[in-house]
């Protein structure tokens, strides 16, 4: 087994359990922190989503890491981008082929029918090391994936990856990407194609999105010109106690706005807490949105049209 670099006592990790778990159930099983850390090191344990982790299951997750590993070990090459997203952890990433590996522009291409070669020159302040593979650090890997997508759906991945795990959803640990890191990497990368849409993308990204389509809304909001929204803050009582915490919040015209998906918002108990939720704000004087599916229509118009009367209601006036 290779040893991550940082790993000076040379440490095995616990043998991961069957099926996937939250933090509180490995705990509750008898491991700490420090073995779910060390195990995400050696890639034997992977995020299989927010706050979620799982053994790599499969035959094929573990040939690719193996392969990795002999692949990076001459150091030239690195794992880079879907691929060092999996290892990276990053929500909705598996390790499996093709396996994407980076070269330099003057070196030797690596061809094999299970990889994808790349050819770039990556900086060794992008390059990090994990169960024993040599792979591109968060914010280089975002840029990478970000360049060939649009630029929704690159913000749309830095928020995932900028997501700090919610403590009351059972997560732990830590984002698995930093702002600056981010923007640090999209200067690393000046004068590449479609750097510019890269770049707008880490400016429009925030820290805090519980999903793809608040992110989708609060851009539709951004590109009809409505104000910015804060993303999941807490609202406080005159006695410093939380009350609201909805998905996107107007603080000066006090309209908050929650995206209620239907797999979530529809159970009884959900629909109960919504509307006490929504008692609350009212209370404190906050005009509570409630944003579905059916408002995301012809590019959000129902949705956009909704929180616009609102702001009126407000005071707010169109520039």
């Amino acid at each position: 087994m290779e040893f991550p670099q940082h790993d000076r006592r040379r440490r095995i990790p616990r043998p991961a359990p069957a099926g996937a778990h939250r933090m509180h159930e490995l705990l509750d099983l008898g491991w700490e922190e420090a073995d779910v850390r060390r195990s995400l090191d050696y890639s034997t344990l992977q995020r299989v989503d927010h706050g979620i982790y799982g053994a790599l299951t499969t035959e094929v997750e573990a040939r690719s890491l193996t392969l990795l590993q002999a692949l990076t070990a001459s150091g030239d090459q690195v794992a880079s981008h879907t691929t060092a997203a999996a290892l990276l952890g990053v929500p909705g990433f598996r390790l499996v082929p093709p396996l994407h590996i980076t070269s330099p522009v003057a070196g030797g291409r690596i061809r094999r029918g299970q990889v994808r070669a790349h050819r770039s020159d990556v900086p060794e302040e992008d390059i990090t090391v994990l169960g024993g593979v040599r792979l591109t650090r968060p914010g280089r890997t975002w840029v990478d994936l970000a360049l060939g997508r649009t630029l929704t759906d690159a913000v749309i991945l830095a928020d995932r990856m900028l997501r700090p795990p919610r403590h009351e959803f059972g997560e732990h640990g830590d984002a698995v990407m930093r702002c600056e890191e981010m923007r640090a990497a999209v200067e690393r990368r000046r004068g590449s194609r479609g750097i510019r849409r890269v770049r707008l993308a880490a400016d429009l990204a925030r820290v805090g999105a519980d999903s793809p389509q608040e992110t989708r809304l609060r851009l539709a909001m951004w590109r009809d010109g409505l104000p910015e929204p804060r993303v999941n803050p807490q609202i406080l009582d005159e006695a410093g106690r939380v009350v609201l915490e909805p998905d996107l919040a107007i603080d000066e015209y006090r309209i908050a706005i929650e995206y209620d998906g239907v797999e979530v918002h529809s159970e009884p108990g959900q629909v109960l807490r919504d509307v006490r939720r929504a008692d609350r704000a009212e209370a404190m004087g906050w005009w509570e949105l409630r944003i579905t599916k059916d408002h995301s229509r012809e590019q959000w118009r129902p949705g956009l049209l909704k929180i616009r009367r609102a702001l009126r209601a407000r005071g707010w006036v169109d520039s």
